[in-house]
């Protein structure tokens, strides 16, 4: 009597759903006849955790054609759908203010939302080192608008370090491109207070790619 107890009380654990960043993970099982479907359900929340949202959009739509009637899976695929979808809008929407803040338009205003639209990303708009990784991220994806925006407010929060100063310099000399003149023009009257002001000793340096995309 004793060892179907244990069984049964084995099975019950299988089923039994844990919450991991937001999304059900089933616990893997070699009882079930959806341990395939399983194991990718697991894939996919373990994708989603590292920031894979096209990994774990696969790992979900794998599992549901192994195992249609899986409904966590289904249940996280339109989870994660939803999440991507509105990560990919901010990022949009950021891209666009923070050419609106470069050139001028409308400039407090987009500054606000921009600042608004990274506290929903999770960091703090007033923090240097936030602002200093967003322009990093930019500089990454060959953003050099980006990137310069974000380095200036980087800067109006730390006003004489000594790399940061450098790194926009050096990001103003990225913008030196055949008919990107009025950026650099722009750029260099914006910076002009920063970087005439005596330097203090460095803390961060940004690291340009070799990307051209504006």
């Amino acid at each position: 009597m004793t060892p179907k107890l244990t069984r049964l009380s084995a099975n019950l654990a299988v089923a039994a759903a844990i919450v991991c960043m937001g999304m059900l993970m089933q616990a893997e099982t070699s009882v079930s006849d959806r341990d395939r479907a399983i194991i990718l359900n697991n894939d996919g929340v373990k994708a989603l955790n590292a920031g894979n949202f096209n990994l774990a959009i696969q790992r979900f739509e794998e599992a549901l054609k192994v195992s249609p009637e899986y409904d966590l899976a289904r249940e996280n695929l339109a989870i994660v759908r939803r999440e991507h979808g509105q990560s990919l809008d901010n990022e949009s929407k950021m891209w666009e203010l923070r050419r609106e803040v470069f050139f001028g338009v409308t400039d407090h205003t987009s500054l606000g939302k921009l600042e608004m639209l990274i506290k929903l990303s999770g960091r703090e708009p007033k923090s240097f080192e936030d602002r200093i990784a967003l322009a990093q991220e930019c500089l990454n994806k060959a953003d050099y608008i980006g990137a310069y925006v974000e380095c200036l407010e980087a800067l109006k929060l730390r006003k004489n370090d000594a790399r940061t100063r450098k790194s926009l310099a050096e990001i103003i000399h990225l913008l030196d491109k055949p008919g990107l003149a009025s950026c650099v023009e722009i750029a260099k009257k914006k910076a002009a207070p920063f970087l005439d002001q005596p330097a203090e000793p460095d803390s961060y340096r940004l690291m340009p790619d070799n990307g051209t995309r504006q």
